[in-house]
């Protein structure tokens, strides 16, 4: 079973989110990567996202009425679309909501966009995750 259902009303937006020197530092650090590679302005890596995107997907999943968490799901696909780099100093607020769930046998695929905007109400980048779920619990 296919559905749209889900789309029709975006979930709340998410509290602030105030990019930090020490928060894109903490995240080069985790990919092996020395700091001075983000240059005077201090861009984010074009990764930094998934930060702000995985509580989106989270929120996502509670409220998707499948009964699923992350706990159940497994990630197929992840893609960054930008309007502009994410830098230090920056304050991002972001709006989730689940584009597509189809049904794949006994699982479900979900399409989570999750959009982020500057302090401005500016469009700065969009994080679209496709996770499976790995159980079929709730299922429409």
């Amino acid at each position: 079973m296919d559905t749209d259902e889900p789309t029709r009303t975006p979930l709340p937006e998410t509290a602030l989110f105030e990019v930090s020197r020490q928060k894109i530092e903490e995240f080069n650090r985790a990919l092996g990567r020395p700091s001075d590679e983000l240059g005077e302005r201090r861009a984010a890596p074009a990764t930094f996202p998934i930060v702000l995107a995985i509580d989106g997907v989270e929120t996502a999943l509670a409220r998707s009425g499948l009964g699923i968490g992350l706990a159940d799901i497994v990630h197929r696909d992840q893609r960054f679309t930008y309007t502009r780099p994410i830098y230090a100093g920056d304050v991002l607020s972001t709006s989730t909501r689940i584009a597509k769930i189809d049904s794949l046998g006994d699982a479900h695929s979900l399409t989570i966009t999750v959009d982020m905007a500057d302090a401005g109400g500016n469009h700065v980048c969009t994080a679209t995750s496709t996770v499976v779920s790995r159980t079929n619990r709730g299922a429409p």
